[in-house]
């Protein structure tokens, strides 16, 4: 498993999981059968509309033309098939792709799968360390696979709010350091990833345990909620 490491802009390390060529064969064969199914239903409208012609002949073609960019661009990296598989577009540096970024992408995608019937992407995702094709190496991304139960998500972080337009919960959460909240995302991570009796204690201790250092008297009925307000306040105060 190729994984790869970002920093914030207040140096914490996150880490990604690289899709492997299983898991972008998995999401192409979903987009080509959603595809499938709706040029089909496109297809027969125009039949019943006696549109057959030059019009239901734009229409296909632009579906199969755009199917992939438009949905990259709209939904933030992601087409119907990566998002089954849990599949998102990224940048080295941990942010989203831009929309030029997208377009790259798009564009050698034809010679990437279509042209050379896959084998330019095969052959670049195999030598690659980072699992990219040459689309890819081109925009600078790669493909990751994240845990669809895992709820912060670094695009979520730099999607934020900043300091001018957020009111922190817990302003005093700045006398923490960068290795805390590290601590306290990968334990909330691994708490919805396992529930287990063991990570139940280990996030009750943790609560317990900043709650002291911060002076906070608060009840908390929602530890995983009470740590993850902390790590945001966090973000948007310190990076």
């Amino acid at each position: 498993m190729k994984n790869i490491s970002t920093k914030t802009a207040s140096q914490v390390v996150v880490n990604f999981e690289i899709a492997t060529i299983s898991h972008r064969l998995g999401a192409f064969a979903i987009d080509m059968l959603i595809l499938g199914g709706a040029m089909t239903v496109v297809l027969m409208l125009c039949i019943s509309l006696d549109w057959v012609g030059d019009v239901m002949g734009y229409l296909l073609f632009f579906m199969f033309l755009f199917y992939t960019l438009a949905f990259e661009i709209f939904s933030g990296g992601s087409t119907p098939g990566k998002l089954a598989i849990g599949l998102r577009v990224l940048k080295f540096s941990g942010s989203p792709a831009s929309i030029l970024d997208y377009v790259i992408r798009w564009v050698f995608r034809w010679l990437d799968i279509w042209m050379s019937l896959g084998a330019v992407a095969a052959g670049f995702n195999i030598t690659s360390p980072y699992g990219q094709r040459l689309g890819d190496v081109l925009a600078g991304t790669t493909i990751i696979k994240f845990d669809k139960k895992e709820k912060i998500l670094l695009s979520d972080i730099l999607e934020m709010k900043t300091k001018k337009d957020y009111s922190p919960h817990f302003p005093q959460v700045e006398m923490l350091t960068d290795v805390h909240m590290l601590l306290v995302k990968n334990t909330i991570f691994r708490y919805q990833t396992t529930k287990t009796k063991a990570y139940r204690t280990v996030v009750s201790e943790l609560v317990l345990k900043l709650k002291t250092e911060l002076n906070i008297t608060e009840k908390t009925d929602d530890p995983i909620k009470f740590l993850t307000q902390l790590l945001k306040d966090y973000v948007v105060l310190t990076r």
